[in-house]
């Protein structure tokens, strides 16, 4: 075939156009067909096309005068309009290739500032107009042609516009060039520039949400029944978040954006993100249907042209100085992380947008957010975005991220007891902080009476204080567990504090106070060192004495019990138990492991968790609850040997946990190729590349690390689950026996250390003994051992297995008092044996059965 022919036949240069508009100039339309002939000149239809700079032929175009590159511009618009492509063949590429070359050529000649006015832009819209009628002949819900740089085109209109108006019928051309409602706008660019269109012909109805996510019915009422002016200036802040495409917003669009929530009013902006962003939790309202069976529950997905909005709006509330929006920030970010099944974190694009927007913000409760997030969050490339925004925070703070996360904590109004009391009419309502996780209100009469709800008074004629009274205790019932966790993190990094930063920043603020008045200190002054507890606000030792010597200089961390001697330990154990102290998390009883013989045997890597069988879901929660990764396995993986890593940066370590994936047998398989269960191997500690040797790894980051790989060993084994062998599963059924009646392991020789101190003070001491690994009960209809591992229940006097399935939220009849909150597996003893003690009163059948009671 003679290629240069065939383009040149498509349209000879100086050939009347088919159309009643006015032609392209003759010497605009040559330069375009010898760029055209020039780019198929000595190439393959496949070949690239070349850019205009490329080639003498378009090095002529791009050193026309401007006005003459206008005409170029109306040439490649008559050209796209006019060529018929074949339908087959090989002619049929090139009439393709041929036809991508001119949209090139508009599309570099667009960018540039052309001398554009409205008799030219008119030519231009209307000349678009007849190609996209064109395009869409076969299909109206066509979109826009493939590869025309329309996106340009609204630029150059949006130019014109905004220096001198739109010229008359371009809003009707428009409305031409815009693709019809029905047609499917999958991708964000389209959608944006069909929002672009609607709002330069002063439609404004592609700005708002699709209808069916309950935060966007709420706002499309909203400013359906807003005045004019309000609804005009949500428009304009709807468009401009609309225009989020990137991955965080520039200096100018924040400006921009600040600009227009001014022009609405902060207050009224603040008001309207209460009411809408607290809905994005809640499910579609016109249930949609499901598009694969991959996502069982496609009512929590949402919308990418919604999502696209959210994100745009939550960087709209980053310059916002207001107390309520960190808050709304930090839900929104967790709603949009939380998992879907099958479908992954449920919208990945908002949590990064309201993250990006907690970095900042210039509230300073915007860090504690952040911080409350990196402990709720649970997703590895979420957490790193998270991370990413503390550390930016921090930077514009001119502080490190720990000291901005510890500055940032607010206070809540509460008072040092953990406390404060508000006026609401004639009522007084009393919010008092209840352990570390737990936030209870109480209401009260002007007389001091308190009330069992809340009074109809204050629900009647104070609804907005009582609304804001709830929210707060909201608010503080998420951030509390988090800063609980943080504290307990700073055990393995040995962080260090002047007195004067320790007690502002622990010791006396408001929501930290109740929680770290009931844990001990180390105090460092020179050569002087102490332990103590500040138990009622002052730092007292073991032996309850003041430590009277501690000056502006001294140095606090918190006390870590590896190094110390057990006599040392013991004595804050009793201290603890004889002035009835809980601890939030286990420090004085904290487990510690040392190197064993085989450890220093095997030199590299521990054996110590080896060969169990874990739940691999458990598992995966687990990890991620302890900040550790880890990657679900199944029948779709590699070779590879899976490993959870830990990383410790406090020592440049990383610690990893080897394990295998069971996946032989119906039982071991989900109906989705998932391994339901692993098995355990080693735990190796890395530098880089670099096995350290376990003689080279800090005591303080090996027992951390040990202990929490005793955890995922003592709460995902398969020998803690009670119904294992109730069900029939024969699937590792010696590994079952062996662990649920093995040998203790750290955790369990403390809970042991515990209960034989604390027997003396229970109501059934004299039904219960300590013996070896079990809890002895005597009962009147048989004698019971619990394990002190796994909880498990074996019968006198042949050691009958008693299968009891303890509740979630079960708890010991009587109210015993324990040094520490979080070991659910000694309560669950202490349940246990409370029943069994009483076994005459049992009503259970599927219990009393097995004891033999009754039938």
């Amino acid at each position: 075939m003679d290629i240069l022919g065939f383009v040149r036949n498509l349209l000879p240069a100086g050939t009347p156009p088919a159309s009643d508009l006015e032609p392209a100039p003759v010497e605009a339309a040559r330069a375009l067909e010898a760029f055209l002939e020039a780019s198929a000149s000595g190439v393959g239809v496949y070949s690239r096309i070349p850019a205009l700079g490329d080639l003498p032929a378009g090095q002529a175009i791009l050193e026309m005068e401007p006005e003459q590159q206008l005409g170029v511009v109306h040439a490649a618009l008559e050209r796209a309009l006019v060529v018929k492509v074949p339908r087959s063949g090989e002619a049929q590429h090139w009439g393709f290739r041929a036809q991508r070359t001119t949209l090139q050529v508009l599309d570099r000649l667009l960018a540039r500032k052309l001398p554009v006015d409205w008799a030219a832009l008119s030519l231009i819209l209307e000349r678009t107009a007849r190609i996209t009628e064109a395009f869409r002949a076969p299909n109206p819900r066509l979109l826009f042609p493939v590869d025309f740089p329309m996106a340009r085109l609204i630029t150059l209109v949006e130019r014109i516009a905004s220096e001198s108006g739109l010229p008359e019928g371009a809003t009707e051309q428009l409305g031409r060039i815009r693709p019809a409602p029905e047609a499917r706008q999958d991708d964000a660019e389209i959608r944006k520039l069909v929002a672009r269109i609607d709002a330069l012909r002063g439609n404004h109805g592609s700005l708002l949400p699709e209808p069916g996510e309950p935060w966007a019915d709420a706002l499309r009422q909203d400013l359906s029944t807003a005045p004019p002016v309000e609804r005009a200036a949500w428009e304009a802040l709807l468009s401009h978040a609309r225009t989020a495409d990137s991955s965080k917003p520039s200096a100018k669009w924040l400006k921009e954006a600040a600009s227009r929530v001014e022009s609405l009013g902060t207050e009224l902006f603040v008001q309207r993100m209460q009411h809408w962003l607290p809905l994005v939790v809640e499910r579609r309202t016109d249930h949609r249907e499901r598009e694969s069976e991959w996502v069982p529950d496609p009512d929590l997905i949402l919308a990418d042209g919604n999502a696209d909005l959210l994100k745009g709006l939550a960087w709209c509330c980053a310059p916002v100085d207001a107390s309520p929006l960190p808050h709304l920030l930090g839900d929104l970010a967790e709603t949009c992380y939380r998992k879907v099944t099958w479908h992954g974190p449920r919208c990945p694009k908002v949590g990064n947008g309201a993250v990006h927007a907690l970095s900042l913000s210039p509230r300073t409760e915007a860090a504690a957010q952040l911080s409350r997030l990196k402990s709720r969050v649970e997703n590895p490339s979420a957490l790193k975005q998270i991370e990413k925004a503390l550390e930016a925070a921090a930077v514009r703070a001119g502080l490190t991220p720990t000291d901005l996360e510890e500055m940032a904590v607010p206070t809540f109004g509460l008072e040092i007891s953990g406390s404060y009391r508000s006026q609401i009419g004639e009522c007084v309502a009393e919010v008092r902080l209840d352990g570390t996780r737990d936030v209870r209100l109480t209401w009260f009469t002007q007389e001091g009476k308190p009330q069992k709800a809340v009074p109809a008074e204050v629900k009647r004629g104070h609804a907005e204080e009582l609304k804001a009274l709830q929210q707060t205790l909201k608010e503080i019932q998420k951030l509390l567990p988090a800063q609980r966790d943080r504290v307990e993190r700073l055990l393995i990094t040995e962080r260090e504090w002047t007195l004067a930063d320790w007690r502002e920043r622990y010791l006396e603020h408001p929501l930290l106070a109740p929680l770290t008045r009931r844990l001990i200190w180390h105090f460092r002054e020179g050569e002087r060192t102490a332990l103590a507890i500040p138990h009622g606000g002052t730092p007292v030792d073991v032996q309850g004495q003041p430590l009277g010597w501690l000056q502006e200089s001294t140095r606090v961390r918190l006390w870590h019990p590896v190094g110390f001697d057990p006599e040392t330990v013991l004595q804050w154990r009793t201290w603890l138990e004889e002035n009835a102290v809980t601890q939030p998390f286990k420090q004085a009883h904290r487990e510690i492991y040392l190197l064993t013989d085989a450890e220093l045997a095997t030199h590299i890597y521990s054996n110590r968790f080896a060969a169990h069988v874990l739940k691999q879901h458990q598992f995966k929660a687990l990890c991620d609850q302890r900040g550790w990764t880890y990657r679900i396995q199944g029948g779709f993986d590699s070779g590879e040997v899976p490993i959870a890593v830990r990383v410790v940066p406090e020592w440049d370590l990383r610690a990893e946990f080897w394990v295998d994936p069971i996946g032989d047998g119906v039982n071991g398989m989900s109906e989705t190729g998932i391994c339901l269960y692993v098995s355990t191997d080693q735990v190796r500690f890395m530098r880089g590349e670099t096995v350290v040797p376990l003689t080279d790894v800090p005591a303080l980051a090996f027992t951390e690390v040990m202990r929490d790989v005793d955890l995922f060993v003592g709460v995902a084994s398969v020998g803690n689950d009670p119904a294992w062998m109730d069900r029939g599963t024969q699937q590792f059924q010696d590994y079952w026996h062996s662990y649920s009646f093995g040998d203790l392991s750290n955790s369990a020789e403390t809970r042991k250390q515990l209960l034989q101190r604390l027997l003396p003070r229970l109501k059934i001491r004299d039904r219960c003994s300590v013996d070896g690994k079990f809890l002895r009960v005597k009962g009147t209809l048989r004698t019971y051992k619990i394990h002190l591992g796994s909880s498990n229940i074996l019968m006198e006097p042949n050691d009958q297995y008693l299968c009891i399935v303890p509740d979630r939220g079960e708890k010991a009849r009587e109210e015993v008092f324990l040094p520490f909150e979080g070991d659910r597996t000694l309560s669950v003893i202490l349940s246990k044996a409370f029943m069994l003690a009483e076994d005459t009163r049992i009503k259970d059948p599927s219990i009393t059965r097995q004891i033999g009671l009754r039938p």
